[in-house]
């Protein structure tokens, strides 16, 4: 799928969020909107969850495994999402999240491995099964691990 058109001025925008440091509010304000979309994004909410989880976990420092044009795409993206009057208004009953389904689909696409990744990424206090411990660690693994430390 290529680029659609309506993204190109969002990538610009992005931009200007990222060097204003205002991403984290976007991903609240982009969290607001899924919660009252209902079905309009059957197909791609649980991706749509994930670049926002992404872009405020990449906000608050805690996840920047991530290349910077990653963050610049799917913050364009959630931008686009999250302004009302874009092509297609939002209040146009039946028609008003095509454009943003169109938009977020493409990015989800561009952006897939990053979310991948970010799903498998560990999570502080998670438990690391001993046998992944073994493998990292050699003999290290009869006890469970947590956070990074054997117990």
């Amino acid at each position: 799928m290529s680029k659609p058109w309506q993204i190109v001025r969002y990538l610009r925008l992005a931009e200007k969020v990222i060097r204003d440091r205002r991403a984290e509010g976007l991903g609240a304000d982009a969290s607001n909107k899924l919660a009252g979309v209902g079905g309009a994004l059957r197909g791609i909410r649980e991706d749509v969850k994930t670049l926002i989880e992404l872009v405020l976990a990449w906000t608050r420092g805690d996840y920047r495994d991530v290349p910077l044009k990653s963050i610049v795409t799917i913050i364009a993206g959630v931008l686009y999402f999250v302004t009302p009057l874009d092509f297609i208004p939002d209040f146009l009953f039946g028609l008003g999240f095509l454009d943003d389904i169109t938009v977020l689909t493409w990015v989800i696409g561009v952006v897939r491995g990053e979310i991948d990744r970010f799903r498998q990424r560990p999570i502080a206090g998670e438990v690391i099964a001993p046998a992944e411990v073994a493998h990292r660690d050699g003999d290290a693994a009869s006890l469970p691990v947590y956070n990074g430390k054997s117990t």
